[in-house]
C-alpha cells in the first residue's frame, strides 16, 4: 500500500500548487510543436518548389534554327520539291479537266431535265455520279 499512498500524496501536491499536470503540459506543448512542424513543412515545400523552378529556368537553353535556309542549300531537297510540284500540278490539271466534264454533263442535264422521263432522269443522274466517282476513285 505504500506505493499507492506515495502516488496519492504526489497527486495532491501537484493539484495544490495550481500547476497544470505534466500530462496537460505535454499536450499543450505537443500542439504547439505540431503547428510549428506543419508550418515549417509547408515552408520547406514552398521553398523547394521555388528553388527547383529557378534552377529549371536557368538550365533551359534556346536555339533557333532556320530550316528553310538549310533546306534551300540542299540540292536533293530542291530536286524532290520540284518533282513534287510537277506531280501536284499534273494531278490538279487532271482534276480540273474531269470537273469541267462533270460540270458540262450537269448543265446539259439541267437543260434537258424538263423534257426527260423519270427513267431517263435517273439514268443521267447515275451517269453524272459515276463520272464524279471515277474522278475521286
Amino acid at each position: 500500500m505504500s506505493g499507492l499512498k506515495y502516488y496519492l500524496t504526489l497527486k495532491n501536491r501537484i493539484s495544490q500548487t495550481n500547476q497544470p499536470s505534466i500530462r496537460n503540459q505535454e499536450h499543450s506543448l505537443g500542439l504547439g510543436y505540431k503547428l510549428k512542424f506543419y508550418f515549417m513543412k509547408k515552408l520547406l515545400i514552398i521553398l523547394f518548389v521555388l528553388m527547383s523552378g529557378v534552377y529549371g529556368a536557368s538550365a533551359q537553353h534556346y536555339c533557333i534554327i532556320d530550316s528553310k535556309y538549310i533546306l534551300d542549300k540542299m540540292s536533293d531537297y530542291k530536286d524532290a520539291q520540284t518533282k513534287l510540284d510537277n506531280i501536284s500540278k499534273a494531278w490538279q490539271d487532271e482534276i480540273d479537266k474531269q470537273m469541267a466534264e462533270v460540270d458540262k454533263m450537269y448543265k446539259g442535264y439541267q437543260a434537258e431535265k424538263p423534257m426527260l422521263s423519270d427513267d431517263m432522269r435517273n439514268k443521267r443522274q447515275d451517269e453524272i455520279v459515276a463520272v464524279g466517282l471515277k474522278e475521286n476513285g
